[in-house]
């Protein structure tokens, strides 16, 4: 499991445990608030300020700012750390390019741009960003670059197909899935594995959004019921529309122009 996959867990576990913390929180009972990443300037001075204080003790921190010791340790890892943050800029993703190119240079294919890529190496070659922010950047936009892939629009068909094949991976457990596999099945339409699991994410929070309270055989059960019919049809209407539009286009293209003996003899008498 590298960098990335870690990051990408960590965020979405805790945009789950914020729902409960919400929950928890409109019950009545005294708990911490459990919350995403999301900071105010105001309480991000008041983390780095409380760091300052008492040290690395997050869970004293967490319960100052009503936040999770995770969070507050997040946050301050990436001030630490430093680097720019917001829109990148042409230069910087041009380093970040050149950077995972030439750390890379010894490894053959798709996907050994995207598993085991050393961050903080790559982030050593782009100093104005760190080595999350190299990551992410890389795994969600950037890596379309690589051997001038073009972006995908994923429809129905293509999330019947994620669906089949994590299903055929035949595991127990959801953190067991290999994605790596599927990665280069899926590749053509995929900038990373990162965005392939945020796609299965997505699957699952529109078809089950309880699915962080269940068992992962059971996530395939309500998918299977609920999402491949509907995608089923999803995929029909897509085909129909498109089938449309191509005959609308085959008619223009062959569609023929002629003109008359008589416009013909008036543009002579014109010249």
């Amino acid at each position: 499991m590298d960098q990335g996959d870690i990051s990408l867990i960590t965020s979405l576990l805790w945009s789950e445990f914020f729902k409960i913390g919400l929950l928890v929180r409109t019950c009545g009972i005294n708990a911490v608030v459990f919350c995403n990443f999301s900071f105010s300037k105001k309480e991000r001075n008041k983390v780095i300020r409380l760091e300052k204080k008492y040290g690395h003790k997050w869970q004293y921190i967490g319960n100052r700012v009503q936040r999770s010791n995770e969070c507050v340790r997040y946050l301050w890892k990436n001030f630490n750390e430093g680097g720019r943050k917001g829109k990148w800029l042409k230069f910087e993703e041009k380093q970040l390019y050149d950077a995972v190119m030439e750390i890379t240079a010894h490894l053959e294919g798709l996907i050994d741009r995207f598993v085991g890529v050393p961050w903080k190496k790559v982030a050593e070659k782009v100093p104005t960003r760190n080595a999350d922010c190299c990551c992410n950047k890389w795994n969600r936009s950037l890596g379309w670059r690589f051997k001038e892939r073009k972006k995908h629009k994923w429809q129905a068909n293509d999330y019947i197909e994620l669906l089949e094949l994590v299903d055929a991976s035949n595991v127990r457990e959801e953190f067991e899935i290999d994605w790596s596999s599927i990665f280069e099945k899926l590749g053509d339409r995929v900038c990373s594995r990162m965005q392939l699991k945020i796609l299965w994410h997505k699957l699952k929070m529109k078809y089950a959004p309880n699915n962080f309270f269940m068992e992962y055989c059971d996530i395939l059960d309500t998918l299977f019921e609920k999402a491949l019919p509907a995608l089923k049809v999803a995929a029909a209407e897509h085909e129909e529309v498109m089938a449309k539009r191509a005959a609308k286009q085959q008619k223009k293209n062959s569609k023929v122009y002629i003109i008359s003996d008589s416009d013909e003899d008036s543009a002579d008498d014109w010249m």
